[in-house]
């Protein structure tokens, strides 16, 4: 299904055109849709999973890309490229993919492990 506008996507995530407004943000640094570009990506980072995560989560449930992608409503393909991210995402659209496709694996059980000072990142199931 080709989607030509933002229409599914949350107003906040959704990006102006020609990125007037972001830019406009940039010089007087306002966040813009919830998001300061001045926030440290870290924080960003902790709320989504990374792409090794998300790849360890079908494994354990056993799911194809196609599964997953289809549950979260984009494309095959978008999981893939997801997965092999290795940079935390900045775009709000791309934030928003990772939540959709955090918030279907969490449904199906999987319990995300961000890093902390005692261990690394990871992923587990529910009993």
């Amino acid at each position: 299904m080709r989607r030509d506008t933002y229409d599914h996507v949350p107003h906040k995530y959704q990006v102006p055109h020609k990125g007037h407004l972001f830019l406009r943000s940039l010089i007087n640094r306002q966040p813009v849709y919830g998001y300061s570009q001045f926030d440290s990506e870290r924080a960003v980072a902790d709320k989504i999973p990374t792409g090794r995560m998300i790849r360890a989560a079908r494994g354990l449930l056993g799911m194809e890309q196609r599964d997953l992608a289809s549950e979260a409503g984009v494309d095959r393909r978008t999981i893939a490229r997801l997965e092999a991210e290795t940079e935390p995402p900045s775009n709000p659209l791309r934030i928003w993919t990772y939540e959709q496709v955090r918030d279907v694996l969490k449904r199906r059980g999987i319990i995300f492990l961000y890093p902390t000072k005692s261990h690394g990142e990871g992923v587990t199931m529910k009993n």
